[in-house]
């Protein structure tokens, strides 16, 4: 039988381009591989979403996740010809800026992307979050903190899916005169959380008619000075959810009495709270004096952090020489190690905001029940282009579009009804296999029923193929 679905995946926040929008399947505008972590999964999208050139400096960048299968994608329209006007009732300016600025929801679930109107409007994508609604399935807002430095006063930028344009709501800002690092929103407990690594979190419910922006200060002790570590704290620390709560997790500056550098691990355990509690610390000597360390063979050199695990706070990964390896801190242990790959940036610039870490949709049926009513009701599959063809689909049971060929008459990516030779349709047979046919890289697979006399006949077309094929396995249910 085909394995269950991750619960649970390592997005790199840096999509793929396609050379061409006809790459896609008729329908989608993206793709998505979901393989298990500590392997990381990586979006693609058309040029019609991002139509420049990626580069160091110049990329699309998936700003937020949502465990509803939403992401929020920042993706420029190319260079301005032009200077950007805002017409806002709180903001007019007209301003120069070097691109057009774009940005999107995406539906993982629909494969679909939705242009979010007059993009203009957003100042900084690191202050921008998604949110789904707690109250109104299949809803969500997208807001932005926009505050001017010295102000008491801040907009909260918002953009409701129910209302379908942006809405700005005046709030009291309740810090001092200090600029707010950019480092992320986070979506919890029916809030958005701004993160600034250096200093703060400021939360607010901002479905709410009048938001109440609230302060939540780092840890004790774990306070910096303004602009300490500027652009290099997303490598040592992070804020993320996990296991329900609110974590900070540190290794900037953190060592023990003896002078070792160590890791920590701090719990928000209420969202009403401003206490945080210290869950745990370790330092990478006891990580690396354990065999599981020695037994990967990496080098005795301090990480660049990458997640901790949503489910589990006691496992964070972390970023080495090319791998990725998850880590049980509280054990000291290494329970997952494997070679990432990111679409950017080059290795020495890797850090917390180039993954997240991405609780998938939940679904109460199976993908095979019809009779589900959250089935019946999703948006279909659009067909993926390169499944019926030789070369097959590269993402394999990953790939984000339809593998369906049990009906007798299907139709291949290029529309053309493909016929059953059996000539009966694949419900009324008997036993299932996953076919994986590897040849020179891609991997073909297929879902398929097999009687008897099927059965008989794959396994002498194994036998008859296994100098041809670099192998083929055969699973049966």
């Amino acid at each position: 039988m085909a394995s269950a679905s991750p619960s649970w995946a390592i997005l790199g926040s840096v999509p793929r381009v396609l050379a061409a929008d006809a790459d896609l399947p008729p329908g989608a505008d993206l793709s998505l591989a979901l393989p298990e972590p500590p392997r990381v999964a990586i979006l693609t999208i058309p040029p019609r979403i991002f139509p420049g050139r990626t580069t160091s400096r110049s990329f699309p960048s998936v700003r937020a996740v949502d465990a509803s299968g939403l992401l929020l994608l920042h993706a420029d329209q190319g260079p301005a010809k032009g200077p950007t006007v805002i017409d806002l009732p709180s903001r007019r300016e007209s301003c120069w800026r070097p691109n057009v600025a774009g940005y999107f929801v995406l539906d993982a679930k629909s494969a679909s992307a939705l242009p979010l109107p007059n993009p203009e409007y957003i100042m900084h994508p690191g202050h921008l979050g998604l949110i789904a609604s707690p109250a109104d399935a299949g809803h969500y807002m997208v807001a932005e903190l926009q505050m001017i430095l010295g102000g008491d006063r801040a907009d909260l930028l918002c953009f409701s899916s129910e209302a379908g344009e942006w809405v700005t709501k005046d709030v009291r800002y309740p810090l001092p005169s200090r600029p707010l690092s950019p480092n992320g929103v986070v979506s919890h407990s029916g809030r958005l959380w701004w993160v600034d690594l250096s200093w703060c979190l400021l939360t607010c419910d901002p479905f709410a008619d009048a938001p109440v922006l609230r302060v939540v200060p780092l840890p004790e002790g774990k306070a910096l000075k303004s602009r300490e570590a500027w652009g290099l704290l997303d490598k040592y620390r992070c804020v993320a959810v996990s296991g329900g709560k609110l974590r900070f997790v540190d290794m900037y500056s953190n060592r023990n009495s003896g002078g070792s550098a160590q890791i920590g691990v701090w719990t928000l355990a209420d969202p009403d709270s401003t206490e945080w509690t210290l869950e745990y610390e370790a330092t990478f000597t006891e990580i690396w004096d354990d065999a599981s360390y020695k037994a990967i063979g990496l080098p005795r050199k301090i990480p660049v952090l990458a997640l901790i695990h949503p489910t589990n706070p006691d496992v964070v990964y972390f970023f080495l020489d090319e791998h990725l390896l998850g880590v049980d801190v509280r054990a000291r242990k290494v329970v997952e190690c494997e070679v990432y790959e990111l679409v950017a940036p080059p290795s020495q610039h890797v850090g917390t905001r180039f993954v997240h870490a991405w609780q998938l949709p939940r679904t109460p049926c199976s993908d095979d029940d019809v009779t589900c009513p959250s089935q019946s009701s999703r948006v279909p599959k659009p067909v993926c282009k390169f499944f019926l063809t030789l070369q097959g689909c590269k993402n394999g049971n990953s790939c984000s579009f339809s593998h369906d060929c049990g009906s007798s008459n299907s139709k291949n990516g290029d529309g053309h009804a493909v016929e059953s030779d059996s000539g009966t349709n694949g419900i009324n047979l008997l036993d299932e296999i996953n076919v994986f046919i590897r040849h020179g890289g891609p991997t073909l697979s297929l879902q398929v029923k097999l009687d008897e006399p099927s059965k008989l006949m794959m396994n002498t077309l194994r036998t008859r193929t296994r100098n041809y094929f670099a192998d083929m396995y055969f699973w049966y249910g």
